[in-house]
């Protein structure tokens, strides 16, 4: 993480990422369960689907303070990826787009069984 980091505004999971905790996750289910384990996380905080498109595979939840677009795909019927995209509506972001990736992880990692971190890079 780099010193600009702290005040950006935007932040991204991917497959290779340099912080582990913003890898793309692997999970042991298939896309459906997956997109309705990420529904009822949004629905028990509060957050509004904007949109699911499920040819693309992703999820938009947008409230006030930020939006996050999840991209959820298949890999097998047993192993589905995703990663997360957050934008904050702040000028200086102080690390919460990167906080509101690991709060998701962590609670799809209570409901859903984790295969791992960054598999198939």
């Amino acid at each position: 993480m780099g010193f600009f980091d702290v005040f950006s505004n935007h932040a991204e999971s991917s497959e290779r990422h340099q912080e582990k905790a913003l890898r793309t996750h692997y999970y042991k289910h298939n896309f459906k369960q997956v997109k309705d384990a990420l529904k009822a996380y949004a629905n028990t905080n509060q957050y509004p689907i904007k949109t699911e498109d499920d040819t693309h595979g992703e999820v938009s939840i947008e409230t006030p303070s930020f939006h996050m677009i999840a991209t959820i795909i298949e890999i097998n019927p047993r192993e589905t990826a995703i990663d997360l995209k957050v934008q904050t509506y702040r000028v200086v972001g102080l690390n919460k787009p990167k906080k509101i990736i690991q709060t998701t992880f962590e609670a799809l990692n209570k409901t859903l069984t984790l295969k791992g971190v960054g598999l198939h890079p």
